[in-house]
């Protein structure tokens, strides 16, 4: 009897195991795949080739241009090879033009100098021979000068000034400035050049108290600011000379105060 209860017993055990539910395992925690981040590669610098004259003019530049200043005529071949950009004065076949001159003009500072003297100092600098010795395609001449050398010279001894008398001279870096030099000197204007940049504004005449200013632009608002500052009447412009660029395909081109391409991919 004893051995019939005990099997009883295991059987309803067995049963009970089996009708036991199985317990869910809890799901493994797979951690998320990372999404990778494109990393953008840096464009290439855009590789300007420029003639080495043209140099002020290349200004508000963004980091990624390279400048290449060259002394002798600029290949167009060199196109796509070396530079992206090519840039030099003059009206040249097959070549695009900024669609603003650089024009170079005198400034006195009405302050710092009499009145007498004034259209004495402007009339000093031959524009006409300026565009000659240049030798530039498509230069223009703005102004002509209104009082010869001789007459120049009997004004400054009329005024009791003979031998003349010096000048400092704020000077951009403008094409031609060593002939302008020799045509102050002729008619007894002794002057030092007195360095200045296109990036300087027009107080800089007041600031280093300079008696007259060389300066250039191309954006009538620039010029604007430099009327404000020493008088319409007070400006003579002497001449201009043409921007001329090349660029590679796919590029964007806009321009500086100044005339010079800034070129964008």
């Amino acid at each position: 009897m004893k051995r019939i209860f005990t099997g009883i017993m295991l059987f309803i055990g067995v049963m009970l195991t089996a009708c036991e539910q199985e317990t869910t395992p809890f799901p493994v925690e797979i951690p998320p795949t990372a999404t990778p981040i494109p990393i953008e590669s840096p464009l290439p610098p855009i590789r300007y080739g420029i003639i080495a004259s043209a140099q002020p003019i290349a200004i508000n530049l963004e980091s990624n241009m390279q400048i290449t200043l060259i002394t002798d005529v600029i290949d167009p071949a060199t196109l796509g090879t070396e530079y992206d950009v090519l840039v030099t004065w003059g009206e040249l076949d097959g070549w695009q033009q900024s669609p603003r001159p650089l024009n170079i003009s005198l400034g006195i500072n009405p302050n710092a100098i009499e009145i007498p003297f004034q259209q004495l100092i402007m009339s000093a600098i031959d524009p006409q021979t300026l565009v000659e010795s240049i030798g530039i395609n498509g230069s223009m001449v703005l102004s002509s000068q209104e009082l010869g050398k001789a007459q120049i010279r009997t004004e400054l001894a009329n005024a009791g000034r003979p031998d003349g008398f010096s000048l400092e001279i704020g000077a951009m870096a403008v094409p031609g400035i060593s002939l302008m030099s020799e045509h102050l000197n002729s008619v007894n204007f002794e002057h030092r050049f007195v360095e200045i940049t296109a990036s300087d504004t027009p107080q800089i005449v007041t600031e280093q108290e300079l008696e007259a200013v060389l300066f250039m632009w191309s954006d009538d608002n620039l010029l604007q600011e430099w009327n404000i500052a020493l008088g319409e009447e007070n400006i003579v412009h002497l001449f201009s000379l043409p921007v001329s660029y090349l660029t590679s395909t796919n590029t964007i081109v806009t321009f500086n105060q100044l005339g010079f391409p800034l070129v964008s991919r």
